[in-house]
């Protein structure tokens, strides 16, 4: 027996339409539940406070997207993040997000009435105002924590891009960046791709002075001063307050003498493999 013949996108949209502008013609009874689980409606419509777009004037509706139909493109990006508080948008502080967004919105790849709202969805469905908007549908493959650098990093959002202008437009995307953050490439990927869902690993290196695998006697041989009781144990500082610590150039030139030797070595491996498998 022959399955039954699907039906189109565009006839289902119709259908949902239809019975939309029915429910709010009875009052909105009949639309009322579906609306109630439709996760979209959760999504935020105000602009994020962790944006640029937060301190332009409301009353600016200046477009600088052009006529380009928006697609779904995947960024692979690299970026240095000593300067900023993780890859995450997040209100007060500077983030690689936020950067990239403010490109990709002088670049003309987003539209004014998107500019702050990176999550947004589809659809914000409600019986009473039946508001539609467009759609970013931003997503990364992973975050990154303050200070931490990123040498291959997967963004996926849908963007105003010229066909056959997508080299332009990542040149032009770069010229507004931080130049401690750039555009590797732009690729067109299909509309239900999600760099999240479809990232099956993240590789991580973790780079580590070798001289704080020093005993503590040849820390203390180096610190100004002399004696061990100047060494003092190890502190908690947050990175900001070593950021502004002044570093004896002779103490420093000790430390960058130091090799951890064989059995160190081995002994700090065999510590390691204890945390390998799975988290």
């Amino acid at each position: 027996m022959a399955k039954p013949k699907r039906k189109h996108w565009s006839e289902k949209k119709a259908e949902k339409k239809a019975r939309r502008e029915n429910a709010e013609a009875n009052g909105g009874d009949d639309e009322k539940k579906e609306d109630e689980y439709d996760r979209r409606n959760h999504f935020p419509a105000a602009i994020h406070p962790g944006s640029y777009a937060s301190q332009l004037d409301a009353t600016d509706t200046t477009d600088k997207c052009g006529t380009a139909t928006k697609k779904r493109y995947g960024l692979l990006l690299a970026y240095g993040g000593k300067q900023y508080s993780g890859m995450q948008m997040n209100i007060g502080v500077k983030t690689v997000e936020a950067e990239l967004e403010r490109a990709l919105y002088e670049a003309g790849g987003i539209a004014r009435c998107n500019y702050g709202m990176i999550q947004k969805v589809a659809f914000l469905m409600n019986t009473s105002s039946m508001l539609i908007t467009p759609q970013i549908g931003w997503n990364r493959a992973a975050r990154t924590d303050k200070g931490v650098h990123a040498a291959g990093q997967l963004v996926c959002a849908k963007l105003c891009i010229e066909d056959g202008k997508v080299e332009e437009f990542r040149l032009k995307v770069n010229s507004f960046l931080p130049t401690d953050i750039q555009v590797l490439e732009i690729v067109l990927v299909t509309k239900n791709f999600n760099a999240k869902n479809s990232c099956d690993r993240r590789t991580y290196e973790y780079l580590t002075p070798t001289f704080v695998f020093a005993p503590k006697a040849a820390a203390a041989d180096s610190t100004e001063g002399g004696g061990a009781a100047a060494a003092g144990p190890w502190t908690a500082k947050t990175n900001d307050e070593f950021q502004s610590l002044e570093v004896d150039p002779a103490a420093w030139a000790k430390q960058k003498e130091f090799r951890l030797d064989a059995s160190a070595l081995e002994k700090l491996r065999e510590t390691l493999a204890i945390f390998e498998g799975t988290h």
